[in-house]
């Protein structure tokens, strides 16, 4: 038994990697459709889709804004204005300390093909900073350098 099936690949919907099947063969028909515009695109996209793969509701946003960024990346085409956000609050007073944590964090979620939605809020009293809090939990406390910062984001977004 293979732990992945050929036919399923992995795309990143909002923070979440989900599994599509039948992605590679809609992305080479879209290609060779004649489609131009990005909601034709996405329209014959999630048409071939939608058969094997389900799409919530609440979802469907998120999921055309996927299949547009791994279709300008099949065609190789610039699709990093189409990373997913992902809101994240910062914890510590402004600093050039600060400063340079949210530019690592930055660089670090780019590599993830997210683009941050900072917030800033002032530190407690007893709590080091700076500190990186995402959905409620803090992810990091201190700043150790970017490999600690790789790992604890993706331990929190991708659950392991």
């Amino acid at each position: 038994m293979k732990c992945r099936d050929a036919g399923v690949d992995q795309i990143r919907v909002g923070v979440q990697q989900v599994g599509a099947v039948g992605f590679r063969d809609a992305l080479k028909k879209a290609a060779g459709s004649g489609l131009k515009g990005q909601d034709e695109i996405v329209e014959f996209l999630m048409a071939e889709l939608e058969d094997d793969n389900y799409f919530p509701e609440r979802m469907k946003e998120l999921y055309r804004t996927a299949l547009w960024r791994e279709y300008l990346r099949y065609s190789g085409m610039d699709f990093s204005r189409y990373y997913s956000n992902i809101a994240v609050t910062v914890r510590g007073g402004a600093s050039e300390a600060r400063d340079r944590f949210v530019a690592v964090l930055t660089t670090v979620l780019q590599k993830l093909e997210l683009t941050p939605i900072v917030t800033f809020d002032t530190p407690g009293a007893e709590e080091p900073g700076p500190q990186l809090v995402i959905d409620g939990q803090t992810v990091v406390q201190g700043f150790h350098g970017q490999p600690q910062l790789e790992a604890a984001i993706h331990k929190t977004i991708s659950g392991w």
